[in-house]
Parts: C-alpha cells; structure tokens; sequence
C-alpha cells in the first residue's frame, strides 16, 4: 500500500504522528536474539555537549536504531554502525516507510554478514521533498 499515510497502531485507529514513528514494539522472544545491535557508548552523550532541552543539540548522529532530522531543509545523510549478535552467514534487509513530504534511501540495499561480532555501516540519507510524496527503499 504505497502513497497512504502510515497508521498508529491501536484503537481508535489514526494517522501517525511522530511520536508513533519509531522502533515499533518490544518482541521479547526476539529481543533475545536481535540479530543486529546499535552499540552506543556512554561517552558519546557526553560529546554532545548540550544542556536538556537543548534544541541545538545533534542527537541525529547518535548511533541509535531510531532516526530524527528535525527541520529537514537540506539533504542529509546520517551514519549507522551495527554489530551482527546472531550467527554468521547472515543478510539482513529492511523496508524504510518514509514520512509525507521525505525522500529516504538507504546504502547499502542488503547488509550481507560473514561473522558473528562484524560491524557494518549503513547510511541514510533524507531529502525533503515538497510534492509531499512517500518513498519506499529498502536496506
């Protein structure tokens, strides 16, 4: 279903804000075998050097699964590091549904894993695009 708003989950049904964008729900029997993990160290909060509520800071380039460019003027391209957690011998791809008014892509189109405990960049890029149409790219 290509070209309709993304829907929240639940009831009463509606159109997702961004705050239902997201990781999604927690699946316990997977989350002890995710497959993919985002490795974040403490010590890059503290590079951000902000105060709370800072509008300034730049959370965007935390190497979070979760991604927001807020104020989407001009093309941006944010990097990801991921750990492969599950076996080797693995490939991973995933569907990206962008928001109304986003063009997104993502490099590479298929992450093919060797080993258990190899890292992987992947690299977003976002483009607003003022026809307001919705993209889906795969990763």
């Amino acid at each position: 279903m290509y070209g309709l708003p993304i829907l929240a989950n639940g009831l009463p049904q509606k159109i997702a804000d961004p705050f239902d964008y997201g990781g999604g729900f927690i699946d316990p029997n997977r989350a002890a075998d995710p497959g993919l993990a985002y490795d974040v160290d403490p010590k890059d909060y503290i590079g951000l050097n902000c105060e709370f509520a800072n509008t300034s800071c730049e959370y965007k380039y935390l190497n979070l699964p979760s991604i927001a460019v807020p104020n989407l003027k001009a093309p941006t391209t944010l990097l990801r590091t991921v750990i492969n957690v599950a076996q080797a011998d693995a490939v991973y791809k995933a569907v990206v549904q962008s928001p109304p008014g986003v063009h997104t892509s993502v490099e590479p189109s298929v992450l093919k894993i060797q080993a258990r405990h190899e890292e992987a960049e992947l690299q977003g890029h976002f483009q607003h695009d003022p026809k307001g149409s919705r993209e889906v790219s795969v990763w």
